[in-house]
């Protein structure tokens, strides 16, 4: 069952994370909603590196140079906190500060939230490949990491059974990679005990 995917809202009733989202560039758009939109689907089953943990129930999610902070709450619900450009290798304080500080709000101003609503039909057609593309890839490692881990296999037992290195399995888990091979992918599936099944769809149509 989806997660709830929810907005933070500060006191004037405005949308600091939507504000965020849109003002960045197609591609960082693009993927930064099919994030938010595969965390609906898996939600606190999310792994390195598409989240950090940050401690204090704070998450990070990661995008590209993007980061949104978000906290999970009762009933299945995710509420983004905060967006911002990372420009540095630490968080910086003052993000991070103003995110637990929605949070703290939003835990004595219960209705200060706002339903997350994204539609993808009146985005450009240069939107839409990146958002699909993007969410294959998320989809695509978060199953092979799944059905690993099914199985009962590290990393480097699956290597074994593949041919690879335990680097080359961890690469396929990582979201943020993007040179598969069809035969790699066979491999993998092979081993995992699976059906690899691959399909041409139009964007306009894929779900």
């Amino acid at each position: 069952m989806p997660w709830r995917i929810e907005c933070y809202l500060d006191a004037k009733g405005n949308n600091p994370v939507e504000d965020f989202i849109e003002a960045l560039p197609v591609d960082d758009r693009a993927s930064v909603r099919a994030r938010i939109d595969f965390l609906a689907e898996i939600g606190n089953r999310a792994r390195e590196p598409l989240p950090k943990s940050l401690g204090s129930g704070l998450f990070e999610l990661r995008v590209k140079a993007s980061r949104i902070f978000y906290c999970f709450k009762p009933g299945g619900r995710i509420v983004l906190l905060h967006g911002f450009i990372k420009k540095s290798q630490k968080t910086p304080r003052g993000e991070m500060q103003l995110a637990l500080n929605g949070w703290r709000k939003f835990d004595m101003k219960k209705k200060r939230t706002a339903t997350y609503r994204f539609g993808i039909s009146a985005e450009s057609a240069k939107f839409r490949r990146a958002y699909y593309d993007e969410l294959g890839r998320l989809r695509l490692a978060h199953r092979i990491a799944e059905l690993r881990e099914r199985c009962g296999l590290t990393q480097a037992q699956l290597a074994d059974k593949v041919g690879t290195t335990q680097a080359g399995i961890s690469r396929l888990e990582n979201p943020n990679y993007r040179n598969y091979s069809l035969t790699t992918l066979e491999k993998v599936a092979a081993a995992l005990g699976v059906r690899l099944r691959v399909e041409l769809e139009e964007t306009s149509k894929a779900a």
